[in-house]
């Protein structure tokens, strides 16, 4: 069970990271409404619900709109360094396999840097909405809850090999 995680988490993390080193390095020269990056939790706009097409909808003033751009050129330009350790750790992993020099601790150490990367990345995500969402006045609050799609329950998780009859 235990290798499973071992395999799982960077896996999910990967999904994670790609997301976000996404949404983060979309450039932020679009005319206003800001368009804030995509989040790994409950799609589009993540936790805080802070999708581009709800905060179209919040009717921003024009100072909401410049400081959520500031907010949101500052968290790209903190997640650079997290997305380049990112893609060197890929290349070191792609060179440790490729080239025959492959052994757990290696590519155990390489794993733990990315997965470090990628919960700071989610952090800069998180700190930056939570700026935003600041930002909004009570209205926008309650409206912005409002626009939060609706996600459906998740399936129930499948029964363990043999309680089925297998």
């Amino acid at each position: 069970m235990n290798s499973n995680l071992k395999v799982f988490i960077p896996l999910v993390l990967a999904v994670v990271v790609g997301s976000v080193v996404y949404a983060f390095s979309q450039t932020g020269t679009a005319a206003p409404p800001p368009r804030p990056p995509h989040g790994p939790h409950g799609g589009p706009g993540g936790p805080a619900g802070l999708s581009p097409r709800a905060l179209d909808q919040l009717n921003l003033t024009d100072s909401q709109k410049q400081q959520i751009q500031a907010y949101l050129q500052a968290a790209r330009e903190q997640a650079s360094t997290n997305e380049s350790t990112l893609r060197q750790a890929d290349e070191q992993l792609r060179a440790l396999v490729e080239g025959g020099s492959f052994t757990d601790k290696a590519a155990s150490a390489l794993i733990k840097t990315k997965t470090d990367a990628l919960a700071q990345l989610e952090l800069i995500q998180l700190r930056t909405h939570a700026a935003i969402y600041k930002l909004l006045t009570a209205d926008q609050r309650a409206q912005l809850s409002q626009l939060r799609p609706q996600r459906p329950p998740m399936p129930p998780p499948p029964p363990p090999p043999g309680v089925d009859g297998n």
